[in-house]
């Protein structure tokens, strides 16, 4: 069973929102990010566009006053974007080379080799990376609940193709 839903325009609370709670996942203490990246992500913007997602439900599991849980096929090929800004530092490597007696000459040596000149200071580039044409394709299992709130779980990798 496939339904349609009214896919409106959000109100700007609602992305106010939503980009501080993004920010705060993408921040989150002990998160993948690679070394080069210099502080905080920020998302700058956000847009769910004007197309909203397919669903089609496969299964419901609760359905009462207090909790609905339940499993749908989606698939999404909308019009949304993510801009996000973040620091880079191009220079930086995975081994640190230190400063002073102890500095660990052989990685400076191998690097000189390759004609990569080293510089005893950051260079910091801002970045802005924007997420669109965004192709998903996945199973969902969507709770609503009264006590907990909204939680939306992918079962499978839904990346079907992004610029």
């Amino acid at each position: 069973m496939a339904f349609q839903f009214n896919w409106r325009d959000f109100s700007p609370e609602f992305y106010h929102e939503a980009k501080k709670m993004l920010t705060s996942a993408l921040n989150k203490d002990g998160g993948n990010k690679p070394p080069n990246l210099v502080g905080d992500i920020t998302v700058q913007d956000l847009n769910l566009g004007k197309e909203p997602p397919r669903l089609e439900i496969l299964e419901i599991g609760d359905l009462d006053k207090e909790n609905f849980r339940a499993m749908f096929k989606m698939t999404y090929s909308g019009d949304g974007y993510l801009v996000l800004r973040a620091n880079a530092n191009p220079l930086a490597t995975s081994q640190v080379v230190g400063k002073g007696p102890d500095m660990d000459m052989s990685a400076m040596d191998g690097a000189m080799e390759l004609g990569i000149v080293a510089a005893d200071q950051s260079l910091i580039v801002p970045m802005l990376l924007t997420i669109s044409n965004l192709h998903l394709r996945g199973i969902i299992v969507l709770s609503v609940s009264k006590k907990s709130g909204i939680t939306l779980v992918f079962k499978n990798d839904p990346l079907v193709s992004i610029e």
